[in-house]
């Protein structure tokens, strides 16, 4: 809580002090605790309720805890059957027996209990296991009966076929090795038995050799004769049947000699126009190609022939210096120069006529008298006689511009406009030249 704390003069009444003064507050008097919020238990799900005080001044909710119920049991059912499986005769059966609770379904217990064996069921009895008699070896076959259901043997007896012996089939040859003319031969015959094929006896006749045959004697190792050598022949008798070399007989066939064939011409050199030529006549066997003989023949040189005169080495003449040309003759066969003539063009001077120049490049002195321009080699002079030239000077101010370097100055001489198109090089200046009137 709170009051006032005033203080008043204690003569004239009036208030000299006014002060708030806290008053803390009393502590709760809690009443018994009271159930709230209760939660019923089941057997699947805990339950809850809270004990909660109260103030029995105020009112005011002082504590408040949750307080957990337990669990109830659960209630079991009847058991069921569950996952039955029927039993064979070669397997048992089983099946399930399942308690849940009534109220949350919960499974509270399982037993598996196991069906007994199934009697088999007999069929038929029937023949197996069929094995024919062989000659030296029994036969038989077994009758059984079987269960219908799994199929296991119940019963089974055995009967025996005695072996049939062997069967005596027709006598055959074998391994015949013909007789040969130095060595014998023979045969073997066989018995088998018709049914299994196992040999019974085995009989070998021997076949006397032949002797050698003699055949046709034939020619071998034939070599025709040649100019300087002899040629000959083998006569061979050989054994017709076996092929074995019975008797030889060698036969020379002797030498023939060179035949001269046509002679030929070789080593040809044709004659020039300052040497000899010539070629070997050579004379050959026919037959062997040896060379007999050879005999050289000698073809004299032509001499020069002389082609029409051509001009060389021609210098047209300038203004200051002579030209000429050279008259040439040589060999039309080997090209050799047999006559040179040398004319001279003498030079005609400078075909000079006055010009005003339009630029020079640089700054002065200037020449404000006409030029001189050569209209043959195009170059400006100082004097009629074109002997001292004016190379900074240019009749036209484009050529004026091409030979101008970064860094030059190009003096416009007359009082012309610079065409819209010339272009002026990059680094070089170009100024009109103001000339005063004398």
């Amino acid at each position: 809580g709170r009051y006032e704390s005033v203080t008043v003069c204690a003569v004239c009444g009036v208030e000299i002090s006014r002060e708030e003064v806290i008053v803390e507050k009393l502590p709760h008097k809690p009443l018994a605790a009271v159930i709230e919020n209760y939660v019923k238990t089941t057997c699947y799900k805990e339950g809850t309720y809270d004990a909660v005080e109260y103030c029995s001044v105020c009112g005011e909710e002082v504590s408040r805890i949750t307080v957990p119920i337990k669990k109830a049991p659960h209630t079991p059912g009847a058991g069921t059957e569950e996952n039955r499986v029927e039993s064979t005769c070669t397997k048992t059966g089983s099946y399930d027996t399942a308690v849940y609770c009534t109220v949350c379904k919960e499974e509270l217990s399982r037993e598996t209990k196991e069906i007994a064996l199934k009697p088999h069921t007999p069929g038929k009895a029937a023949e197996e296991n069929h094995v024919n008699p062989a000659c030296t070896e029994d036969g038989g076959y077994d009758i059984v009966v079987r269960c219908t259901v799994c199929s296991k043997a119940l019963s089974s007896t055995h009967t025996v076929l005695p072996q049939t012996g062997h069967t005596v089939g027709e006598p055959v040859e074998e391994n015949r090795v013909e007789a040969k003319c130095t060595e014998d031969g023979g045969f073997d015959t066989a018995v088998y038995c018709a049914v299994c094929r196992a040999e019974l006896t085995r009989a070998h006749t021997v076949l006397p050799q032949t002797g050698h045959t003699e055949g046709e004697p034939v020619e071998e190792n034939h070599v025709s004769p040649a100019c300087t050598e002899d040629g000959g022949y083998d006569t061979v008798v050989y054994c017709a049947a076996c092929k074995t070399e019975l008797s030889r007989t060698h036969t020379v066939l002797p030498q023939t000699g060179h035949t001269e064939a046509e002679a030929v011409e070789e080593n040809r050199v044709e004659a020039t126009c300052t040497e000899d030529g010539g070629y070997d006549s050579v004379v050959y066997c026919a037959v062997c190609k040896a060379e007999l003989s050879r005999t050289p023949v000698v073809l004299p040189q032509t001499g020069h022939t002389e082609g029409e005169p051509v001009e060389e080495n021609r210098v047209a003449p300038t203004c200051t210096e002579d030209g000429g040309y050279d008259s040439v003759v040589y060999c039309t066969l080997c090209k050799a120069e047999l006559s040179r003539v040398h004319t001279l063009l003498p030079h005609p001077g400078h075909k000079l006529t006055p010009a005003q120049p339009e630029a020079c490049i640089g700054n002065g002195p200037y020449v404000f008298d006409p030029l001189y321009f050569c209209e043959t080699c195009g170059k400006l002079f100082l004097d009629a006689d074109g002997k001292e030239p004016a190379p900074d000077y240019y009749l036209h101010l484009a050529d004026a511009l091409a030979a101008a370097k970064p860094g030059d100055t190009v003096q416009l001489l007359q009082d012309i406009e610079i065409p819209a198109d010339l272009e002026i090089p990059e680094g070089v200046t170009v100024v009109r030249l103001e000339i005063a009137d004398e």
